[in-house]
């Protein structure tokens, strides 16, 4: 799995930089706010068709069932890519601030964190889509894995659960840390694997 982790972490690493390139320009006035929605919708479906390829193994091997719940996904984003378009037009989210010595328009901080969890939300995508192919090849129980990285105490005590049966424990993004989640699930089949095994 750690290869496709690291497909993974590209495939966000690609969405962050489009829709970085695409927020920095609608603060510097470059574009509309109908135009960074636009870019950020389709950073979004690339990241999640994308993400549902890897985890089910190529492009060709992901069933029509599993493009289903891409699109589920997909729309959940678009959806909330569009009370955030909302928000920016309303003025309610300052895109930019204006440097104090050069009096030109820089990107806001918080709008550019907030624009940036978009792609990080690819890796919870690939996870739910690991496990639904898992769990119809025939796996029965899972377990959470820590991210080898600083964890919300809602992951630690998932972890801590040990081996569950399929389906049960919390999906991956479903926590504190939210879309920054990096943890991962673990499956296994027939008799319940022993905690530390």
């Amino acid at each position: 799995m750690a290869k496709v982790h690291k497909d993974a972490e590209r495939i966000m690493e690609a969405a962050a930089q489009d829709m970085g390139v695409a927020s920095g320009r609608l603060a510097t006035g470059q574009i509309t706010v109908e135009e960074w929605r636009d870019a950020m919708r389709d950073a979004s479906r690339r990241l999640h068709t994308s993400s549902t390829a890897l985890a089910q193994g190529s492009w060709d091997g992901v069933s029509a069932r599993e493009w289903g719940y891409a699109g589920a996904k997909i729309k959940s984003e678009y959806k909330y890519l569009e009370k955030f378009a909302k928000d920016i037009a309303s003025g309610k989210v300052p895109v930019y601030t204006i440097d104090p010595v050069t009096g030109e328009r820089i990107p806001a901080g918080q709008f550019m964190a907030r624009a940036s969890m978009y792609a990080e939300s690819g890796h919870g995508t690939l996870e739910a889509s690991r496990r639904r192919g898992e769990q119809e090849a025939g796996a029965q129980w899972e377990r959470r894995v820590l991210a080898d990285a600083e964890n919300c105490d809602d992951c630690v005590e998932y972890a801590l659960m040990g081996w569950q049966p399929i389906g049960t424990l919390p999906e991956i993004g479903d926590s504190a840390c939210k879309s920054n989640c990096r943890c991962e699930f673990e499956f296994a089949d027939g008799a319940k694997p022993g905690d530390d095994e």
